[in-house]
């Protein structure tokens, strides 16, 4: 993740905005895709993605054990398609990307 991150990131217009489409090529478990897609947004490709497309199985190649990143640069009209409902279930939103929101566990009473 990080060797196509930092490839993807020299190729970037630093004034663009990005949606990230995170491609399940058939048989990596959804597990290690969530764990892709938190590597992918903790790279140097952070501050460029605005969107989020997947994880899912958007292209599959019979099963194949990868995954493939594409970048969509963004203008007003492109990222109003991509945030529009859409009739297949098999395409996954658009999502914006957020910071995670941690919360505070409350404390065992006493003797529990």
């Amino acid at each position: 993740v990080a060797i196509m991150a930092e490839r993807l990131a020299a190729r970037l217009d630093p004034h663009s905005r990005y949606a990230l489409l995170i491609n399940n090529l058939g048989s990596v478990p959804p597990l290690e895709m969530s764990l892709i897609a938190n590597a992918v947004l903790s790279s140097s490709l952070e501050k460029a993605v605005a969107l989020t497309i997947g994880p899912g199985h958007l292209m599959t190649a019979l099963n194949m054990n990868g995954f493939s990143l594409s970048l969509i640069r963004l203008d007003a009209e492109r990222e109003k398609a991509l945030l529009a409902p859409v009739g297949p279930h098999a395409w996954l939103p658009a999502k914006p990307v957020r910071a995670p929101v941690v919360v505070a566990m409350a404390r065992p009473a006493a003797g529990a």
